[in-house]
């Protein structure tokens, strides 16, 4: 394996040698040869690294299209990734977008403002939970985006598409926001964490009910167009190039600046990352926030913690403001081929973590 310095595209994103970063270098390449021999099945496709706004990183390898299409791609730097719910956070940011232009309110703003017209659900029906009554219409858009609507809901317990997964459920009803919206409550809106694509995906309707455009179409003028990001794939999923997606963590961990374009505003930035559920330390996730995970990583018996975005099979965006870097990772990380020993988790509690973390305590 040879190091090159990442090419200058003039997409934005400024290269640098990672020899000149508070980096341990040597691990770093020791972690690239080991990527670079090839013996991973195709499970690896991509690995960007970026400190203090410079990518000193950028490897890419044949890899599958998705968990449904296991044609191999010969992936580059020009070619699109599935982000499965990596999505998410990216729809987080719209929401941000979409406040900012007034588009939409947050503060008290409940589910039924946006659903109304499903006259069928119980809305104003108490639940009584606890010793305690709730109705659906109390859920707020803040409940929607840290995953705690309350709903009963699972789609972890077994894979998806599986009969019992809740949202192969929702994905086979007529009208899927019906069902979800007629499933009861199990616990009180905003108190439990529980994770739901089906909820995720109730947010980019309200998306389109306050912007009048569908999400891919409001992202591409408000969003990715001030990121220069030209080039993506949305229809029920998403798929952009890993520098897009560099380029989206970048964005968050300059408090919602590019360039001299304020995208986000900072305090919406703050509350998306901040911990609205914590899980605890000692683990891999350690909490969540607006449509956004913490990833936890003990070096040392020191534990570090990253802002991430994470989407199934191995898609990431990981924000360490601690040391002023942005990781990307895609991968085919599908349960068929499936080995933890291979997993973008790993290469960063091996190697990447450590050596930013060495580095910078010398």
């Amino acid at each position: 394996y040879q190091y090159d310095v990442p090419v200058e595209t003039g997409d934005g994103i400024p290269t640098d040698d990672i020899n000149t970063k508070e980096i341990n270098a040597d691990l770093i390449m020791e972690m690239a040869s080991l990527m670079h021999c090839g013996e991973f099945d195709h499970q690896l496709n991509s690995v960007l690294i970026s400190i203090n706004g410079d990518l000193v990183l950028e490897k890419y390898f044949p890899g599958f299209v998705s968990v449904g299409n296991r044609t191999i791609v010969d992936y580059d730097k020009d070619s699109l990734h599935t982000l499965a719910s990596v999505k998410k956070s990216i729809q987080s940011a719209l929401v941000g977008v979409a406040l900012e232009q007034d588009l939409l309110t947050f503060e008290n703003t409940r589910l039924y403002d946006y659903f109304s017209d499903y006259t069928d659900v119980d809305w104003f029906e108490p639940y009584v939970i606890d010793g305690e009554e709730y109705k659906k219409a109390d859920i707020t858009l803040r409940d929607l985006l840290t995953m705690s609507a309350g709903f009963e809901w699972d789609e972890l317990s077994v894979h998806y598409g599986h009969a019992d997964n809740s949202l192969t459920h929702m994905n086979d009803a007529e009208d899927g926001f019906e069902h979800l919206f007629q499933l009861p409550l199990v616990t009180p809106p905003g108190r439990d964490f529980v994770y739901s694509t089906g909820v995720a995906d109730v947010i980019a309707e309200i998306i389109k009910r306050s912007t009048g455009q569908e999400p891919r179409d409001f992202a591409s003028a408000e969003f990715f167009q001030p990121l220069g990001i030209d080039d993506f794939y949305w229809d029920k999923g998403l798929s952009i190039r890993p520098r897009d997606m560099l380029k989206f963590g970048q964005l968050y961990l300059n408090q919602g600046k590019w360039g001299e374009t304020q995208i986000l505003s900072p305090e919406w930035v703050a509350q998306s990352l901040e911990k609205a559920f914590d899980f605890g330390g000692g683990q891999r996730m350690t909490g969540y926030g607006y449509q956004w995970w913490h990833n936890g990583f003990t070096i040392d018996g020191v534990e570090y913690d990253a802002s991430a975005a994470l989407g199934y099979g191995g898609q990431q965006i990981l924000i360490f403001e601690e040391f002023d870097m942005v990781v990307v990772f895609t991968a085919a990380e599908y349960p068929a081929v499936h080995n933890n020993t291979r997993t973008p988790y790993m290469w960063l509690s091996n190697y990447i973590v450590p050596a930013i973390v060495n580095s910078s305590a010398q």
